[in-house]
């Protein structure tokens, strides 16, 4: 009798935690539209569709759409694990069902499909009520420190539902009994459901790292890098992966070559680099190095900035007044400032005053050599590069739709994410040695100044779209602040111009794709 009570408590209390589980479950897809011109341009058939993108990290899905306007295709871009709807930008959606393995989901609001309008809707997994129950009894074993106990439950649950949250406490329960392998397997299965979860990444890191195969730790915290680029946290366990492995050449070499793959050029370089560094007569290595050197060349690499509303300027200095509201539509913008190496490589000499490396930024290069360079980058490509305007560079030094309202680009403190007068020591600095802004987007303040395409002129009020800047003018803006300059000059806000034909050894600048 006394084992019913208790057991029929047990089962009561499971039950309560399990409703509160339920919701911790349910899963959100956000869909944005963008304007075609942006970086899904080859998607749709004509510029004249909108792009409509379901972000989310659930794969295999179906959509079934009820619509009055013609829906022209439906892609799902795997590498982004996003699903990209063409349809023309004043469609209305009347209804929406997502479907896939374990989840559904059906909106039935009317809504219009306007650009930058996020539309949010829950995926819902189908959870089998013996699932439910098991992954409960799971937690409280765990929470009692009965860990082979929870490692039962929760895979008997997994069998009922594979998802990443159980495989993620299968892994916690493993290492708390020491079992590394196991935990590995299970983080592994993880990343492939979400490859986009920078903690699972995180975790195998740090696994790898206990089992002293700092190889996959330094891949795995790369990975976690790669999805959180401001986190410090990441690229420190990645330098004590890389530091303890007893062959820091052969690890460096292979983080370099996983950022080759990912088209990273610049990333490539600076590991490889180290890895000549460490054996300068290595030449495989330094094979390695040359052609991440050449790749970036012609594929500099980009961000991905979402397009938004923000306020440029700044009310309090009068060369920034006065501050308005501005639209700007998505674009695409250097990672980093164009490299020495970089420009090298098209221009066969370098103007630079700090020659000491392929990664420092190019410098001593007026407005008008900047424009010749883009001529030849894009004779060689094809493609349409450009400077950015003065309202691009400062929407995306300021974080884009991520902006936390930062006055330097990426933080409040000037050291972390600048090399200016008090941290420079007399020069420029390699490229993305700094932290990132919060679109993973390097040295927007410090190290060099930036030439934008604006004539500078004062500001006017009101609201603006896509401001390109005064029709007249004698001199072009700079922004950013540089190794020479004061933490003031490093605000995103802060304004430099000069004539078109001058060149300093503190001005540089980044390149924007159509």
């Amino acid at each position: 009798m006394i084992k019913q009570i208790i057991f029929s408590v047990i089962f009561l209390l499971a039950s309560i935690l399990w409703l509160n589980a339920q919701s911790l479950l349910e899963m959100q897809v956000e869909a944005t539209t963008e304007e075609a011109g942006s970086v899904f341009t080859n998607s749709c058939s004509s510029p004249d569709q909108g792009v409509l993108v379901f972000k989310t990290a659930i794969t295999g899905l179906s959509f079934e759409l009820n619509m009055p306007d013609k829906l022209f295709n439906v892609r799902h871009n795997i590498q982004r694990n996003e699903y990209v709807l063409c349809v023309e930008p004043t469609a209305r959606l009347y209804w929406i069902t997502i479907s896939g393995a374990g989840y559904e989901a059906t909106d039935i609001a009317v809504r219009s499909i306007e650009a930058n309008r996020p539309l949010f809707f829950r995926i819902n997994p189908k959870l089998s009520a013996t699932a439910q129950q098991l992954m409960v009894l799971g937690d409280n074993s765990f929470n009692n420190n009965q860990f082979a106990e929870a490692e039962a439950h929760y895979r008997r649950a997994l069998s009922e539902f594979p998802n990443e949250e159980l495989l993620h406490k299968l892994a916690e329960t493993c290492l708390k009994q020491n079992k590394r392998a196991e935990a590995v397997e299970f983080l592994q299965r993880a990343a492939i459901i979400n490859p986009r979860n920078e903690k699972t990444h995180q975790m195998l890191g740090r696994t790898y790292l206990e089992m002293r195969q700092f190889t996959n730790a330094a891949i795995s915290l790369k990975n976690a890098i790669d999805l959180a680029p401001s986190n410090p946290e990441y690229r420190e366990e990645m330098q004590r992966a890389i530091e303890g492995a007893p062959n820091r050449a052969q690890v460096n070499a292979e983080v370099g070559k996983a950022y080759f793959a990912d088209g990273n050029y610049v990333e490539a370089i600076r590991y490889f680099t180290e890895t000549v560094n460490l054996e300068p007569n290595n030449v495989e290595y330094r094979t390695l190095a040359n052609n991440a050197a050449r790749r970036s060349i012609v594929e500099p690499e980009m961000v991905f900035v979402q397009g938004g509303v923000f306020l440029m300027g700044n009310n309090n200095i009068a060369e920034e007044q006065p501050q308005h509201r501005v639209t700007v539509s998505s674009f695409n913008i250097g990672k980093y400032p164009v490299t020495q190496g970089q420009w090298q490589a098209l221009m066969g000499s370098n103007p630079s005053n700090f020659k000491r490396g392929d990664n420092y930024p190019v410098e001593n290069v007026s407005w008008n050599d900047a424009q010749e360079f883009i001529r030849r980058l894009n004779a060689a490509t094809g493609k349409r590069y450009r400077l950015p305007t003065e309202a691009e560079w400062e929407y995306a030094a300021r974080g884009g739709i991520k902006n936390q309202g930062y006055m330097y680009s990426g933080s409040n403190n000037v050291n972390e994410v600048a090399w200016y007068s008090s941290n420079s020591r007399g020069s420029t600095q390699s490229v993305g040695s700094k932290v990132p802004n919060e679109l993973g987007i390097f040295d927007m303040s410090g190290n060099v100044r930036e030439w934008c395409n604006d004539r500078f002129g004062k500001y006017s009020s009101g609201q603006k779209r896509n401001p390109t800047g005064r029709r007249t003018g004698s001199t072009r803006v700079h922004r950013g602040g540089s190794w020479i300059g004061s933490p003031q000059e490093c605000r995103v806000a802060q304004r430099g111009h000069s004539l078109p034909n001058e060149s300093r050894y503190n001005i540089g600048f980044r390149l924007v794709l159509q």
